[in-house]
């Protein structure tokens, strides 16, 4: 009963930060940055052996005097990984009003030369997450390539809010999400991955989403008040010779690539991770209605990338961690809530690290494919006890 309560005020204590943070962004219409704030890392530079470093204790201990660091090491404590935020290590320098799409996710250097394509691409306010490691003089070397990307490039000075985060372990993955959403200052967010390449006006299309009218008003109203999300299927190129720097624009282009299978749904060879998308229907060409991601198809471990309310109350469930069930964890959290997931003429496009998807494999070897038919009979036995846990809420 002890532990329950302590759970309870832990929980309070958070969504008071939370709640108060958001509070005070959303009275803003638009965003007041005129020029572009970023810490200073010459100030917590020092020598060693005539080498630059940067001490990057120094630098995590800044804090942004708006922010109440007493509720911050509360929201995201250190844990046994010694996690560390810097929120606004940089602001953007661009106006927005606050009912854009605010794009998030998290990179690391080896993502770095992702990112002005992918500011270039989206066209609109993000929230990334840069890891630094815990080890100064490869920190150093890190924070030094990150201010040589920004700037090279200035669109993401315009464009981006980033936040620097460190830990011993990289893989804290749903926390990083966390960070990047708590730290969004806009209303909706478009959960993302630094991999992919957004080919779609998303900020358009949503807007033509949300003034639907008749019977797919509903949708909209269920988006708007924080009980849905809307999906964004994935693809990726089966083969990157297939590439040629081509990015789909539009559902007519997307069907075809598919038809051709120069481009696949992502991750086909674990069809448990985007099947219920149904990309089948979504690919209707005679067609942009939106449709359910119906409850009977749900995988436990799906994974949606997806635009939603920034202040919806679900978030990545931080237990876990590493390549895999993260991204799943939080798509089966939002699911048990209750909100509902929708799909439309939207699409991203990712950028295959494999040599061909499984599907093209499969249909090559055998039309009947009976191992998906084994998993979608596995699936469909574990939905039953899923639908019962969520029925029970």
């Amino acid at each position: 009963m002890k532990r329950r309560t302590r759970d309870w005020v832990a929980t309070l204590v958070i969504a008071a930060f939370l709640f108060a943070f958001f509070t005070t962004r959303s009275r803003q219409t638009t965003i007041n940055a005129n020029t572009t704030q970023y810490y200073d890392t010459r100030a917590h530079e020092y020598i060693v052996n005539g080498e630059k470093r940067i001490n990057t204790t120094s630098l995590f201990e800044q804090q942004d005097a708006s922010l109440d660091s007493r509720l911050m090491r509360k929201a995201f404590p250190k844990t046994v990984y010694d996690v560390k935020i810097l929120p606004f290590f940089q602001r953007k320098r661009k106006t927005y009003h606050a009912e854009t799409i605010t794009l998030i996710t998290w990179v690391t250097t080896d993502r770095f030369h992702k990112l002005p394509k992918l500011v270039q691409g989206f066209r609109g306010p993000m929230s990334i997450v840069v890891y630094i490691p815990s080890d100064e003089q490869t920190a150093s070397t890190h924070l030094q390539e990150l201010e040589q990307v920004i700037a090279a490039n200035p669109s993401i000075s315009d464009h981006v809010d980033i936040h620097l985060v460190t830990a011993t372990r990289l893989s804290l993955h749903n926390r990083w999400r966390n960070v990047a959403r708590a730290f969004a200052t806009t209303e909706w967010v478009l959960l993302w991955d630094a991999d992919f390449e957004p080919c779609t006006d998303y900020q358009e299309a949503f807007e033509r989403f949300r003034r639907m009218s008749g019977s797919k008003r509903e949708w909209a109203n269920r988006l708007e008040a924080g009980n849905a999300a809307l999906v964004i299927p994935s693809f990726e190129w089966v083969d990157p010779k297939h590439d040629h720097g081509l990015c789909p624009r539009g559902k007519e282009e997307l069907a075809k690539h598919y038809e051709a299978m120069t481009i696949d749904a992502f991750e086909s060879e674990n069809p448990r991770l985007s099947h219920a998308t149904n990309y089948a229907r979504f690919l209707q060409r005679s067609t942009d209605e939106p449709y359910e991601v119906e409850i009977d198809d749900f995988e436990f471990v799906y994974e949606v990338y997806a635009i939603f309310r920034q202040n919806i109350d679900v978030w990545a469930d931080e237990r876990f961690a590493g390549f895999g069930p993260d991204r799943s964890a939080f798509t089966a959290s939002m699911w048990l809530s209750g909100m509902d997931f929708v799909a439309d003429g939207l699409a991203l496009q990712g950028k295959l690290h494999r040599e061909a998807g499984n599907r093209v494999r499969e249909i090559c070897k055998d039309p009947t494919m009976p191992l998906l038919e084994r998993d979608m009979m596995r699936l469909s036995m574990a939905s039953v006890v899923v639908q019962d846990s969520r029925n029970r809420i």
